[in-house]
C-alpha cells in the first residue's frame, strides 16, 4: 500500500493550485527561514528560503560559530556531531535536529543578496526587523526584470526554535491567503495585512517594490 504524503500537521489548508512564489527569509538561512520554508512547502505552496546576514551563524559550545553560505548542511552537522553531539541535541542547543530538518530542505543555506530572485520571488516573508531592512535595501539596489509588484513583510520573531515554529504557523497563514488573490495589488495586499494583523494581534511591517 502506498503512503500518502505528510500535511502540515496544524494547519489544515493547502494550496491546490499554488500561484506565487514566497521567500522566507531570517539572518542565517536555519532557523526561523527554514522553519517557514517547510511548512509552506507541506502547504503546498511554492517557496524557497535565504538568509540576508554577513555569514551563517549559530550558537557553539564556545561561543558563535561562523560558516560562510554555501556550506552543506550536511558538513555543518558531521561537524557538529563530532564535536559534541550530546551538547548539541540539547533542549537548550537543538542545532543537530535543526541541521536535520535542514538537510532534508535544500543543500545548504543560500544568501538573498547573492540570489537571483528578481522575477521569481513575489512576496518575501522577513523574520527580524533588521533582516527586513537588509531586504528591502537589497531590492532598492536591483535592476528591474518584467516590473511587477514584488511584496517584502516582516514578522519579526525572536531566533529561537519555539518562536520560530510559532511565526512559521503564521507566515503560512498570510501566505495562504495572498496565494488566493487574483493580483499583488498595491492597495489591496496591505488591506490584507491589516485585516490578519488585527485578527492575530500582530504588528507587520511592509514595503513594496516593482521590479
Amino acid at each position: 500500500s502506498s503512503s500518502s504524503p505528510p500535511s502540515s500537521s496544524s494547519s489544515a489548508a493547502t494550496a491546490t493550485d499554488p500561484k506565487y512564489h514566497f521567500a522566507m527569509i531570517c539572518a542565517s538561512n536555519m532557523n526561523r527561514s527554514c522553519a517557514g520554508h517547510l511548512k509552506l512547502k507541506q502547504a503546498g505552496l511554492i517557496v524557497s528560503s535565504y538568509g540576508a546576514g554577513a555569514q551563517v551563524k549559530i550558537p557553539g559550545k564556545h561561543g558563535p560559530m561562523l560558516f560562510k553560505f554555501g556550506t552543506a548542511y550536511d558538513e555543518m552537522h558531521q561537524m557538529l556531531e563530532q564535536q559534541d553531539s550530546e551538547f548539541y541535541r540539547n533542549d537548550k542547543n537543538k542545532m543537530l535536529d535543526l541541521l536535520d530538518r535542514n538537510r532534508n530542505l535544500k543543500r545548504h543555506p543560500e544568501r538573498w543578496q547573492d540570489s537571483d530572485i528578481v522575477g521569481l520571488v513575489n512576496v518575501a516573508i522577513c523574520f527580524d526587523d533588521r533582516i527586513f531592512e537588509l531586504v528591502d535595501e537589497d531590492l532598492g539596489d536591483r535592476d528591474g526584470v518584467d516590473y511587477t509588484n514584488l511584496h517584502v513583510i516582516n514578522i519579526d520573531t525572536v531566533d529561537n526554535p519555539e518562536a520560530a515554529a510559532i511565526s512559521a504557523e503564521l507566515a503560512l497563514e498570510l501566505c495562504l491567503r495572498l496565494d488566493k488573490m487574483e493580483e499583488l495589488d498595491e492597495s489591496e495586499v496591505p488591506e490584507l495585512i491589516a485585516a490578519f494583523e488585527k485578527e492575530k494581534g500582530v504588528s507587520l511591517k511592509h514595503a513594496m517594490h516593482v521590479l
